[in-house]
């Protein structure tokens, strides 16, 4: 939902997802139940796509 809001309001959320690059994955700590970042950045790509 976030890379269908960042695209309509004309972000480009790929520049965004990159942030998921420079942050440690999830794991078992706090935020655990989130995907780890590769999967993350891979469902904002394919979501994008669907929209251009």
């Amino acid at each position: 939902m976030g890379t269908i809001i960042a695209y309509r309001s004309g972000f480009d959320p790929e520049t965004g997802a990159r942030f998921f690059s420079r942050i440690p994955d999830p794991g078992n700590r706090f935020l655990g139940t989130h995907p780890p970042n590769a999967s993350r950045m891979d469902v904002v790509r394919r979501t994008l796509a669907t929209l251009r």
